[in-house]
C-alpha cells in the first residue's frame, strides 16, 4: 500500500489533503503540531522542520512526502522565520525524505516564488526552498505554486473581504478591469495527488489556477451572490482610492491589493497532469458559508 507523509496536516491544506489520500485508500502519516485534531486512521509523526534530528525516521516506508508545512505571514520583519522553516526546514525534510527512499517529494510552494515577483521574506524563503529541492538529489520533485487558495476553513485577505462584505462593512468597490487568480482547495488538492501519481524524474514546477482572470470587483460580486444578495450597480470611483494611498502610507498596501494585478498563467498545468478545475468562485463561497453556519 501507499504510505504518504503529510506535513502541516493540521492547517488548512494539510488536513484536507489528508482527508482526502485517506478517502482514496492511502495510508497516511501526518506531522502536526495538533495530533489530536488528525481524523481517525490517521497515523501521527513528531517532528520540527527546524530540527534535522528530529525528523529522523519520518519518511520511512513512505513512497510520497506532501510538504503543506510552513510559515505564512507574509512581513519582511519575520525573515528569520520564514527562512528557517519555508527554507531550511524544507531543506531538512528533503534530506531525510531522500534518505527514506521517497519516490516523490510533493512542495507547497506559492506563486510568491515566481522569479522577479519573489521580492517579500516569504516569497525569497519559497524560492530558496524550490532550489534547495532542486539539489537535493531527491528522484522526483513536483513543486506546487497555488494562487490565492480559497475554501472552508481558509484564512487571509479573502476570507476577511468575505466576513466584511457579510457584516456590510466593505462597500462596493469599483468597477477596475484588474486580473487575479485564484484556486479553490479542492481544485488543489486533486493537483496535488495527479502530480504525486504522474510527475516525472527530476524537478517540476506547476503553477495552480482555476485558469480564470477575476477583478476584485468580480469577487465581491460573487460574494454578494453567494450571501443571497443583488450586486449593487454602484461602486466606489477608482480615483478616491488611489487618492487614499497618495496620503496614507497604512491604506496604501491594502489599495494595491484590492486594484492590483495578480493573475498567473497555469495552461502548463493544464497540459502537463490533465488538470481540469471542477470547481468556481461561487462553489467555494458557499462551501464557506455553510461550514461557518
Amino acid at each position: 500500500m501507499i504510505r504518504a507523509l503529510v506535513t502541516g496536516a493540521g492547517g488548512f491544506i494539510g488536513s484536507a489533503l489528508a482527508e482526502e489520500l485517506l478517502a482514496r485508500g492511502y495510508a497516511v502519516r501526518a506531522m502536526t503540531h495538533r495530533p489530536h485534531a488528525l481524523p481517525s486512521g490517521v497515523e501521527s509523526a513528531a517532528g520540527d522542520l527546524t530540527d534535522p534530528d528530529s525528523l529522523r525516521g519520518v519518511a520511512d516506508d513512505c513512497t510520497w512526502v506532501f510538504n503543506c508545512a510552513g510559515y505564512a505571514h507574509a512581513t519582511d520583519s519575520d525573515a528569520g522565520r520564514h527562512r528557517a522553516v519555508n527554507f531550511q526546514g524544507v531543506a531538512n525534510l528533503a534530506k531525510e525524505a531522500r534518505r527514506a527512499g521517497v519516490r516523490t517529494f510533493v512542495q507547497f510552494s506559492s506563486v510568491k516564488a515566481q522569479t522577479p515577483a519573489a521580492d517579500d521574506a516569504y516569497g525569497q524563503a519559497k524560492l530558496a526552498a524550490e532550489r534547495a529541492l532542486a539539489a537535493s538529489g531527491l528522484e522526483r520533485i513536483a513543486i506546487l505554486r497555488p494562487a490565492l487558495v480559497y475554501g472552508p476553513g481558509c484564512k487571509g485577505n479573502l476570507a476577511r473581504m468575505f466576513e466584511a462584505v457579510r457584516l456590510r462593512r466593505l462597500p462596493p468597490l469599483p468597477r477596475v478591469h484588474n486580473r487575479r487568480s485564484l484556486i479553490d482547495l479542492r481544485d488543489l488538492i486533486s493537483v496535488a495527488l495527479l502530480a504525486a501519481q504522474d510527475t516525472p524524474l527530476g524537478t517540476s514546477v506547476y503553477t495552480v489556477t482555476d485558469g480564470r482572470a477575476y477583478s476584485t470587483r468580480d469577487i465581491q460580486d460573487e460574494m454578494y451572490l453567494a450571501l443571497g444578495r443583488a450586486p449593487p450597480r454602484w461602486g466606489l470611483p477608482a480615483w478616491g482610492l488611489t487618492a487614499l494611498a497618495a496620503v496614507s502610507r497604512r491604506a496604501r498596501g491594502s489599495v494595491e491589493r484590492l486594484l492590483g494585478d495578480a493573475w498567473y498563467d497555469s495552461e502548463p498545468t493544464v497540459q502537463r497532469l490533465g488538470f481540469r478545475p471542477r470547481y468556481q468562485l461561487s462553489d467555494g463561497l458557499r462551501a464557506m458559508l455553510r461550514e461557518n453556519q
